[in-house]
């Protein structure tokens, strides 16, 4: 990932209003590598909490920065046929 948006959203929220991000850490498609991305739990209109009727949590997890668009993982490159 290359844009900045998750560091600089956090420091703003948190200069601001005193919070921050729900952020997670995921394997990347490197062998080694790790990246932060932010997570949007789903809560329940009808008890207002977080959705977990199967015991864990409900995460939507983007693919895109949220902030500006840009892919999380760039698209793997693909060989033209022979």
């Amino acid at each position: 990932m290359t844009c900045q948006c998750i560091e600089e959203v956090d420091a703003m929220l948190n200069k601001q209003q005193g919070g921050q991000l729900d952020i997670s850490i995921f394997y990347g498609p490197g062998k080694h590598s790790l990246e932060a991305r932010p997570s949007l739990y789903i809560n329940r209109r009808d008890t207002g909490r977080k959705e977990s009727r199967s015991g864990r949590a409900k995460v939507l997890t983007p693919t895109f920065c949220p902030f500006c668009g840009e892919r999380y993982i760039p698209k793997p490159e693909v060989e033209p046929a022979a």
